[in-house]
């Protein structure tokens, strides 16, 4: 049984853990460049007439001059025509009169595309994965105290988003429900075009609710966050009980961890799925539950004690990342801890469920 003050230190570990993260999302820009041609118009030829200085006659003497008002219509036709030319080309162009056909029909004045944060995500929507209930071991002993002591622990069958809920979708509900505050990442009131499928960060319980809702009222569903327990659950892949959505190795490439905190996009690694096919249980960000931060029934009675005072009122329990502090194998299936309902943090994201 850990000792009380074995507790203690953890507490101490476990409250600066937050602060230690030091997120630096993918920061390759995409720009999206619009060229739109310029149409270089021919200035029509300025035709001049000047005094004659002389006049070289080759035709024989006895030939027939041409009348001086003949020429004069004939030049002055021979200038319409090119005129009236020059007219017809440039209608045809659209360069101006109300053709809209024909010319340059690639010409736009939109100037949307030039900024990689102007254009208007399309419509998302989170797949979810059904889960079947069942009984299974909860928690580890031997691990850290927040995971002691394994008990075991019955859900019923419950549907889970495939992945964490991306900005593109909660971008979505801002712009459905004009919501504020929206995550402090986000630039111009929207995510970077290049995030829109990254998880959605610096959201509180509070932002939650309202998405959820929301979510609810668009589908005709009563969505909601998973608890403690059915995270765990769809994670340890049910009453197999393993370490790890994948199995009971430890194997990196199958999970987005990394020390420097690099997020990824969701659902990158389909090889760390759980054998229902939910991604990024493992990795990534912490995601959000439902649940209260309380130790485990059957824990210590001090050390619970301890647990409800220091965390019972104002703090719930996340989960799917790792201690810092600790090895990167830390990030199991069991490993949790606790964050401020409050609190929007820039390594918490989310995913919803529903009951079947």
């Amino acid at each position: 049984m850990p000792s009380l003050q074995a507790s203690q230190q953890y507490f101490g570990q476990s409250s600066q853990m937050q602060q230690s993260y030091s997120v630096q999302p993918l920061n390759s820009q995409m720009q999206i460049q619009s060229s739109n041609p310029q149409m270089q118009q021919t200035n029509p030829q300025n035709w001049q007439t000047g005094q004659q200085t002389g006049f070289v006659e080759s035709q024989p003497p006895t030939g027939r001059r041409l009348s001086p008002v003949i020429l004069a219509f004939s030049g002055i036709a021979v200038a319409l025509i090119l005129i009236s030319g020059g007219l017809f080309g440039a209608y045809m162009l659209g360069l101006f009169g109300g053709r809209t056909g024909g010319g340059n029909t690639n010409l736009s004045t939109n100037n949307s595309n030039t900024n990689s944060n102007s254009q208007n995500p399309p419509t998302v929507k989170n797949e979810m994965v059904k889960i079947p209930g069942g009984k299974f071991t909860m928690g580890r002993s031997g691990a850290d105290l927040f995971e002691n002591p394994e008990h075991e622990t019955e859900v019923r069958d419950f549907w889970m988003d495939k992945t964490e809920v991306t900005n593109a979708e909660y971008y979505e509900f801002v712009k459905a429900k004009n919501y504020n505050p929206i995550p402090s990442n986000w630039e111009n009131g929207r995510p970077l075009t290049n995030e829109l499928n990254m998880p959605v960060r610096y959201v509180n319980l509070e932002d939650i609710k309202a998405f959820t809702d929301w979510r609810s009222e668009r589908d005709k569903v009563a969505y909601r966050l998973p608890t403690e327990e059915e995270w765990e659950y769809a994670a340890r892949n049910g009453s197999e009980n393993n370490l790890y959505p994948w199995g009971d190795k430890w194997e990196e490439e199958k999970a987005a961890v990394r020390r420097d905190l690099v997020l990824s996009p969701v659902g990158s690694i389909p090889t760390g799925a759980d054998k229902w096919g939910v991604l990024d249980l493992v990795g990534n960000v912490w995601e959000w539950t439902s649940s209260k931060a309380s130790a485990y029934k059957g824990a210590n009675p001090d050390f619970a004690k301890q647990v409800e005072e220091k965390y019972g009122r104002e703090f719930v329990v996340v989960r799917g990342a790792f201690n810092l502090n600790k090895e990167i194998s830390t990030a199991t299936s069991t490993f949790r801890t606790f964050n401020q309902v409050s609190k929007r943090d820039k390594i918490i994201g989310f995913r919803l469920v529903r009951s079947d």
